[in-house]
């Protein structure tokens, strides 16, 4: 598939901005050609694995990124739907802001 396909996808496709679950970043349905990205779950997961990197300084070798991919889950799987929400808009507010 060529890159620029891409471009083109996002005004052809139904794209919905929602939260699905904890666990899920995003679906698709074939029958209606729908897909759906839950934003929250996205940038908290990817804000948990840089601060990672923030606290453990000695572990930014591209041979400990699968450490930091593991305290990542770590962390990840302790949190709520509910604290994951409130991080996401915190975070979104943040740029909102910017």
């Amino acid at each position: 598939m060529k890159t620029l396909k891409l471009d083109e996808l996002v005004d052809v496709l139904d794209i919905k901005f929602c939260w699905i679950n904890k666990n899920t970043h995003g679906t698709f349905n074939r029958k209606t050609n729908e897909i759906k990205l839950n934003l929250e779950t996205m940038i908290v997961e990817v804000f948990i694995h840089e601060v990672m990197h923030f606290i453990h300084p000695l572990l930014n070798r591209e041979k400990d990124e699968s450490v930091i991919d593991e305290l990542t889950a770590r962390i990840w799987e302790k949190l709520t739907a509910q604290q994951i929400k409130l991080l996401a808009k915190k975070l979104l507010e943040r740029r909102a802001g910017q």
